[in-house]
Order: structure tokens, then C-alpha cells, then sequence
């Protein structure tokens, strides 16, 4: 009989794998916005976000808090589900899409340049692509 893994054994599993690689300075088990709101203030030169912001709505928190913990030539990576519209949507795949003028604009509004926005392809659902965008930004 199958059992359905639960999220947050899956991503035990993952952190597990990576801590057995050697290859990262740390992992941590948490929520992303906590994460971030106890790095030191300042003290990253890079945060990147792959594939996360599909399972979160408003991203002002996060950008806030990415602000406040990167260095001041500190850069900001991440990859969205792209929404052709305005601002964001809930997906009948049950993942959020933001709009490339709602992460122009939240950047603007927390401080970052945009150093690159580009449309990508983010993974494949079925065998197609699903449009994304990929952005680097820079703290002023």
C-alpha cells in the first residue's frame, strides 16, 4: 500500500542528503521569513530563492528581510512562476505566480536595483514548459 510522505519529511530527507554531500557551510530546518529575520543584519553577500516563492503570496516580508540581510553590494537571485497579469494569482496547480510589474515594484519599494529580469523556464509540469521569471537583484 502507498502511503503519502508528508512536506516535511520529504525535506528532512533532502537536508539529510545535503548535509551527507559536505558541500553547503550550513543547512537549516526552518520557515523561510524566520530564517532570514535572525541572519545577522548585513551579513550576506548572496541570498538565492529557487523554486520557493511558488508556495508563498506576498513576498513584501521576505524582500524586506533579505534587504536587512544582505551587505550593501549584496545581491538577491530568485526564480517565480511567471503571471501575465497584474500582481499575483493561486494557480490551478496550487502554486502562486507573481506579475513581473508586482516584483518590479515591490523591489523598487524595498530598495533594490534590478540588475537582470528575464522570462525563463522554471521546470516542466507534463512535459511543458511553465513560464517563469528569473531575477537578480542588488541592494542599493
Amino acid at each position: 500500500m502507498f502511503a503519502p510522505r508528508s512536506r516535511a519529511s520529504i525535506f528532512r530527507r533532502a537536508l539529510a542528503e545535503a548535509a551527507r554531500a559536505r558541500t553547503y557551510g550550513a543547512l537549516h530546518e526552518s520557515g523561510l521569513l524566520p530564517l532570514l529575520q535572525a541572519a545577522p543584519e548585513r551579513g550576506a553577500d548572496l541570498v538565492v530563492a529557487a523554486d520557493v516563492f511558488v508556495y508563498l503570496a506576498a513576498l513584501d516580508p521576505v524582500f524586506a528581510a533579505v534587504r536587512r540581510a544582505l551587505r550593501a553590494d549584496g545581491l538577491f537571485a530568485f526564480t517565480v512562476q511567471a503571471h501575465a497579469g497584474e500582481g499575483l494569482t493561486l494557480g490551478a496547480d496550487a502554486r502562486y505566480a507573481h506579475s513581473e510589474s508586482y516584483l518590479r515594484g515591490l523591489a523598487i519599494s524595498t530598495g533594490f536595483e534590478v540588475a537582470l529580469f528575464e522570462p525563463v523556464t522554471t521546470r516542466q509540469d507534463r512535459g511543458a514548459d511553465v513560464p517563469g521569471f528569473l531575477a537578480v537583484l542588488g541592494r542599493e
